[in-house]
């Protein structure tokens, strides 16, 4: 009887033990970005270049009326109970717009001395265009590998939903192989392939109530987004989220030492950061889903930034031009003139017409190599062979005017082909 005591003690530990750990946030974004710039170092390179810093505060000024970005849900599931049901993501997306128009009520707990840095309407929402489900056969999608995000893996590809034009959230049962708990990840701007670009999220954070307690607000999205929208964690660190009071890159977000967990009491004062102590409320800490509540200002034009004219994630309003999307008072007036890559998925190519383009020239080169290959056509689509399934290449698409000395060339995407051949070819539709 002892024996057995002891035995269902123990086990009582563990059950705890294992439940505590995974009541803390674990997001796996900068582990997921320096493990890819340990295979394309590169990427770094890129990250840099598109870290916007409050150097772009006029470009963001002129940003006017309201940025829509369309969210595609991808549900990879194998138990019903992963297969989140459209209440949820409805909740998710109601959850999000709260968040980033600062209209959730508990952000009437900020403190005092944060309540001038709070960013109150980012001047961005959040549209469901698609949910997607996808049945599988894997257990599990570890973040090691993104297969939650390839077909082939039995996961879901974005297919259609370019991820230049659409953010593609997937939805599963994910984890990293050491420790193993995991909430979600997802991509800087700038930094991934376009059919791996978006953000992944554990089943059980996504929707209101969630299920687990400390993170059942749904606030697990309102963070990886951040990231996708290039904001940092406040410990700071870059990319490689090195710790010990490092730079987050937001000037109104104070220093401070690492991660907090849980739900601290305020002021908690590190780094030489009093009066005002740390702003752990803030969505890119780890704090419970009911102690986050605030972006800042600075943040704000961060996330903004992305948008300015050659930003980062541009697309996303030249490639979904609607009445919804308002900011049409800089250089991008005439959304018809720059190229906008609509497909790209595996060896498909295709953009949309400009007007009084006579041809359009692709341009296609290795990121780790100074080779450039080019291709000009009359056409709007064709296809690509011969790319190196371990190389990441960027592609760029000019439109080509009667006057040589006019183009109007797109942003540039990254692709990582699945297939591998010898010869670069590129064969019109």
């Amino acid at each position: 009887m002892k024996n057995r005591l002891i035995l269902l003690m123990i086990s009582s530990i563990t059950l705890v033990s294992t439940y505590q750990v995974f009541a803390q946030r674990n997001c796996g974004t900068t582990s997921y970005q320096a493990t890819n710039f340990k295979k394309h170092p590169n990427l770094e390179g890129r990250f840099s270049s598109f870290n916007y810093s409050e150097n772009y505060t006029a470009e963001v000024a002129a940003i006017s009326g309201i940025i829509t970005i369309p969210i595609v849900f991808h549900i990879v599931y194998k138990k019903n109970e992963e297969n989140i049901p459209d209440i949820e993501i409805q909740k998710q997306i109601k959850t999000l717009n709260e968040d980033y128009t600062g209209v959730n009520t508990d952000a009437s707990n900020i403190p005092v001395p944060f309540k001038n840095l709070f960013a109150g309407d980012c001047g961005i929402r959040f549209k469901l265009e698609k949910t997607i489900r996808k049945k599988t056969n894997n257990d599990i999608f570890y973040m090691d590998d993104d297969y939650i995000k390839l077909t082939q893996f039995g996961g879901e590809d974005a297919g259609i939903y370019g991820t230049n034009k659409y953010l593609n959230v997937w939805i599963g049962n994910i984890a990293i192989r050491n420790p193993g708990d995991l909430c979600g990840y997802a991509s800087f701007p700038g930094t991934m392939p376009i059919n791996l670009d978006g953000v992944v999220a554990y089943y059980k954070v996504v929707g209101a109530p969630g299920l687990i307690p400390e993170l059942n607000k749904g606030r697990t999205l309102t963070h990886e987004i951040g990231h996708w929208l290039n904001l940092q964690h406040l410990w700071g660190g870059g990319a490689t989220d090195n710790s010990d009071c490092a730079d987050d890159g937001v000037s109104d977000t104070p220093v401070q030492q690492y991660c907090n967990y849980g739900c601290p009491s305020y002021p908690k004062i590190s780094c030489d950061n009093s009066p005002l102590g740390e702003m752990f409320m803030n969505y890119m800490d780890y704090v419970n889903d009911e102690c986050m509540f605030m972006f800042s200002k600075k943040q704000k034009e961060k996330m903004l930034a992305n948008f300015i004219s050659n930003g980062p994630r541009v697309d996303i309003i030249r490639g979904n031009s609607t009445n919804l999307n308002l900011l049409i008072n800089d250089a991008r007036k005439d959304e018809t003139s720059i190229p906008v890559v609509s497909k790209l998925n595996n060896d498909s190519l295709s953009w949309n017409k400009i007007n009084d383009a006579i041809s359009y020239t692709v341009t296609i080169k290795p990121i780790d190599k100074d080779t450039t290959f080019s291709f000009t056509t009359t056409k709007l689509s064709g296809k690509i062979k011969g790319l190196d399934d371990a190389s990441i290449y960027e592609i760029k698409i000019a439109a080509n005017k009667s006057d040589t000395s006019n183009k109007n060339i797109s942003n540039p995407v990254l692709f990582q082909p699945k297939k591998e051949s010898k010869k670069i070819l590129f064969n019109e539709y």
